[in-house]
């Protein structure tokens, strides 16, 4: 460190540099100046040319101090070639000190400053800056102060700083005069007074202070204190960039890129940047990135935007490392890293960035580079929102959480408030669940009207996150096709539901080409609507995958061919359905296309049996039509159970009743095309479900369509059915277990006659089952019901429950 490095020489905090960063200043009114001069104990007239005091101040510490600085220079020269150790260096430089040598205390300083040398002591750096500026050096005073500002080693004390500069500007140090000009402008141990701090700036840019100058320019850019002035501005930015100001070519730069106060050159801007970043100036650097990420200036090149963010986010830019952030999630530019981007989303949160707050939310949310936590995704995002309330990614998510109870409890009413908050500041995300609220009166009273209008706008091309657009093209598109909230219109439903397809959204696409073939005032055009389907089938949409094998099977659109019939019908009973909704789905949403799923698995069941039983006439085939059609009776599908009712009445000959059922093309019940009675159907879905508890006969064990078996056959009045349902309900076979609904079904089979059903009510009673109170002469009347009727074990039940004194 030579002489010249230690005149200027001192810490520069991380928070003081961002404050002189192109912030506005104002110049003052001459009588304001003295005014305010006067409030600092500082009169601006009375100081000499900071020049001439400067070399008024070496001069006296020269001659008071000749020995002490030589062996200053000495100990140095030696520190340089290794003719001394580092502990006898600093022996000797704090004896030099001691001596009187003012340079010696701040080259000790700077050793004690250095985050990266192993001799860094903040006390003592702020010991050695106080030591230097007793001695009456300049660079002392003004590197004294920034520590109290800091509180780098000592306390923050903001008016002991001002003491500082103010002690460096009587001895004519321009830094301290700038300094307290930035005191002036930010309120920093005084009062805000932006002309005053113009008038600071004014004087210490005399002896070609650059920051000085730079400040200055910002006041003249933007009009504090004195008429706004861009083009002066920029000559002040320029004549302090050429004095190697970083900020100041950074500054320069930003009027290149926006043509204010100078002509447009987004080249010229970049090169500015460029030079201001070899300085390692954070804004520059960052500047720097954002040209390469948008190719302004320059060619688009992303590999160089990270590489630039992440320069400018290790030289403390918060933006950058939100960026750097958001390049490692999508692997733009770099390698796709989820641990990198959620480091870099953190630090960019410490420092205040409200987006970091919410990325940082996200990863938590979905555990993505960090332990998945919703209860700390959801205080990351209240505090994004916190940070700023224009934030409506944050307000969307914070209605999603309270929605579905992620990470706080559930609050329908809180969800509908965030998603209208989000909603107001330009979410489509939560413009559309706001409507969804509406439509649904989730949270909010029901308004079709309101929540229309809500999927209208979340519909416009004004938004740039265009793949979320789906949810509220087909929202929209529903409401005209049903005429719920708006006027009910084909045309504009086809529109919506043909740009959502535009998107590749399956269901958009399905309900694209069903909207075809259902047209008010036209002709099915099965032609035009399969191009959709099948599209929406290729992805494995189960309705639209059903509607292909239809098409096949009825030759709409296409030739007849029984082999693509069976090929889709197949592969739609087969197909695994989703449980889990994506969370930008809305639940009934989401459950409403959940049924659409099911009915459709359930009735390509029922048509795939019927086309084997039609298309391939064999045992075999009658034994598999019969499995698929008994699997969607089972489901509730009503052609299925009246298909089995019939097989029924045949007597379960399969084999004479297809024969004679299909001896004709297309014909469907030989033997008379009569719908089985009430009674018939549930006795037949009653023999149904004993064959599929027991997987005797020609159908496979499966104790949950047995028990969906039974229910249809009791909600049709069968007493069997009636029994064996509340059975399965009391034991937890094929249903869930519940008791309440257990008793009802086997007191009501019990009060029909059916002395099983009398024993097991009678157990409730006597138990308390179902109701959580025992009933002994319920269970005593029911038990003897049963064992007149020969059931042996009510007979013993009821002896022993009489004997039993309670």
């Amino acid at each position: 460190m030579n002489e010249k490095d230690l005149a200027t020489d001192g810490r520069q905090p991380e928070s003081w540099v961002e404050k002189t960063e192109a912030l506005p200043s104002v110049m003052p009114s001459e009588d304001k100046a003295n005014e305010d001069a006067a409030a600092l104990e500082l009169d601006l007239s009375s100081l000499s040319s900071p020049s001439e005091a400067s070399a008024e101040n070496s001069h006296e510490v020269v001659d008071m101090v000749a020995g002490s600085e030589a062996l200053y220079r000495k100990t140095v020269s030696m520190m340089e070639s290794d003719e001394v150790d580092l502990e006898h260096g600093i022996m000797l430089l704090k004896k030099a000190a001691k001596d009187g040598c003012a340079l010696s205390w701040m080259h000790l300083a700077g050793m004690y400053s250095d985050e990266q040398s192993p001799l860094h002591n903040p006390a003592l750096a702020f010991e050695s800056f106080s030591g230097a500026a007793e001695l009456g050096l300049a660079a002392g005073y003004y590197n004294r102060g920034l520590c109290y500002i800091d509180g780098f080693g000592c306390e923050k004390n903001e008016q002991a700083a001002i003491d500082s500069f103010l002690e460096g500007a009587r001895v004519g140090s321009a830094d301290c005069i700038c300094a307290l000009g930035i005191c002036r402008e930010f309120g920093i141990g005084c009062e805000i007074n932006y002309e005053m701090a113009a008038g600071l700036y004014a004087r210490a840019a005399e002896d070609n202070c650059a920051v000085a100058i730079n400040n200055l320019g910002g006041c003249y850019f933007y009009g504090h204190g004195v008429s706004q002035n861009k083009e002066h501005a920029v000559e002040l930015y320029a004549k302090a960039a050429e004095l190697g100001d970083s900020n100041a070519e950074c500054r320069l730069g930003i009027c290149r890129e926006t043509g204010e106060g100078c002509q447009k050159d987004s080249a010229r801007a970049f090169e500015h940047y460029k030079n201001a970043a070899e300085a390692q100036n954070a804004t520059a650097l960052y500047r720097l990135a954002l040209c390469y990420d948008k190719g302004i200036g320059t060619e688009q090149n992303f590999a160089q935007a990270f590489k630039y963010y992440d320069r400018a986010a290790n030289a403390g830019s918060a933006e950058a490392m939100h960026e750097a952030g958001m390049m490692s999630k999508s692997g733009r530019g770099t390698k796709k890293d989820a641990a990198v981007a959620y480091r870099m989303f953190s630090a960019a949160a410490e420092a205040g960035i409200s987006d970091a707050e919410y990325e940082v939310g996200n990863c938590y949310f979905e555990g993505s580079g960090t332990v998945r936590n919703r209860e700390f995704a959801f205080l990351r995002y209240t505090r994004a929102y916190e940070a700023d309330n224009t934030n409506a990614k944050a307000a969307f998510r914070l209605g999603l959480c309270n929605l579905k109870g992620l990470g706080t409890k559930k609050n329908e009413h809180q969800a509908y408030e965030w998603f209208s908050k989000g909603a107001a500041w330009g979410s489509r995300g939560a413009t559309y669940m706001q409507g969804e609220c509406l439509f649904y009166g989730i949270g909010v009273e029901e308004d079709k009207s309101a929540a229309a209008a809500c999927f209208s706008r979340a519909c416009s091309y004004e938004y740039e996150d265009m793949d979320r657009n789906v949810p509220s093209l087909l929202a929209m598109a529903q409401c005209y096709e049903k005429g719920l909230g708006v006027e009910r219109d084909h045309g504009q439903a086809l529109a919506l539901y043909k740009r959502a397809a535009e998107f590749g959204d399956a269901e958009a696409m399905y309900r694209t080409g069903r909207a075809i073939m259902t047209g008010v005032g036209m002709r099915a055009e099965y032609a035009a609507a399969r191009v959709y389907i099948l599209r929406a089938a290729r992805k494995g949409y189960l309705p639209a995958m059903l509607t292909m094998g239809i098409f096949a099977d009825e030759g709409k659109g296409v030739p007849k061919n029984k082999e693509d019939a069976i090929r889709w019908y197949t592969r739609t009973v087969n197909a695994e359905i989703e449980t889990h909704a994506d969370i930008y789905e809305f639940p009934e949403r989401f459950a409403d296309n959940g049924i659409l799923k099911s009915d459709a698995k359930v009735e390509a069941q029922y048509r795939l049996g019927m086309l084997l039983a039609r298309h391939k006439p064999s045992t075999q085939a009658y034994i598999s039509a019969f499995e698929y059609i008994s699997l969607a009776a089972s489901m509730g599908y009503d052609a299925a159970q009246t298909e089995i009712a019939k097989i029924y009445v045949h007597g379960g000959d399969l084999k004479g009743y297809y024969e004679s059922a299909f001896s004709k093309e297309g014909a469907c019940f030989a033997s008379g095309d009569t719908v089985p009675d009430k009674e018939t159907l549930a006795a037949a879905m009653n023999k149904l479900g004993d064959a599929m508890f027991d997987g005797r006969g020609m159908v496979k064990k499966n104790e949950s369509a047995a028990a969906r078996c039974y229910r249809t056959a009791a909600e049709l009045g069968d007493t069997e059915a009636c029994y064996s349902y509340g059975w399965c309900l009391r034991h937890g076979v094929g249903v869930r277990e519940n008791d309440v609904e257990a008793v009802k079904w086997l007191k009501l089979a019990a009060d029909r006659g059916n002395n099983n059903a009398a024993y097991s009510y009678g157990l409730c009673c006597e138990e308390g089952a179902g109701t959580g109170i025992k009933n002994k002469r319920e269970a005593l009347t029911y038990y003897r019901k049963a064992a007149a009727s020969g059931h042996a074990e009510a007979a013993q039940r009821y002896v022993l429950l009489s004997e039993r004194d309670d």
